[in-house]
């Protein structure tokens, strides 16, 4: 692929959630905002870090672009790809908004997503804030580093005790996320 960039860009918007208690009041308030792209909808606390996003993307990516996807919604895949699942069930669980939901992370991936490009590298991810968001119900906000972190090693069942630093919680968020395939 010489000479052609491979990096595509996934948009985040990163927010707090106020006066939502249920995941349909939600989800009907998100489905009602305009994006341009592909949305999918995160429990921030179910992201380490920009690392354990972007890989998760291009495996789903590789997943679809193969016809080896077990879900049958692009976002859906993103979300079962960043539990370290292979069940569609935990990947919504596990990622996906929730009745206790507090932070929010929507991604927009390209509308075209996946094409080829989009397994063969991780892809660029872009922070912005959402500019005139018409609900008082959500708060954009600034992202944190890491998103979830420990948080999102507990969702993924590691230990956070056997690390010794953050670069080793890493690996081994990334390892939980590439070897799903043999779990």
């Amino acid at each position: 692929m010489e000479g052609k960039d491979v990096t595509r860009r996934v948009t985040v918007y990163p927010f707090k959630i106020s006066g939502i208690t249920d995941r349909s009041s939600l989800l009907g308030l998100l489905g009602s905002m305009n994006v341009n792209g592909i949305p999918v909808m995160m429990d921030m606390d179910s992201i380490f870090n920009c690392l354990h996003l972007s890989s998760s993307i291009m495996h789903a990516a590789r997943s679809i672009f193969h016809n080896e996807a077990r879900a049958r919604e692009p976002s859906i895949e993103v979300l079962r790809w960043l539990s370290g699942s292979h069940q569609v069930s935990r990947g919504l669980g596990h990622a996906g908004p929730g009745n206790t939901t507090e932070k929010m992370l929507l991604a927009v991936l390209p509308a075209d997503w996946p094409m080829e490009q989009d397994t063969e590298g991780l892809p660029e991810v872009a922070e912005e804030v959402w500019q005139g968001v018409p609900l008082t119900s959500i708060i954009p906000m600034d992202l944190p580093v890491p998103y979830g972190g420990i948080k999102a090693l507990r969702r993924l069942g590691l230990d956070v005790g056997q690390y010794e630093d953050h670069r080793e919680m890493e690996k081994a968020v990334l390892e939980a996320v590439c070897m799903q395939g043999s779990r």
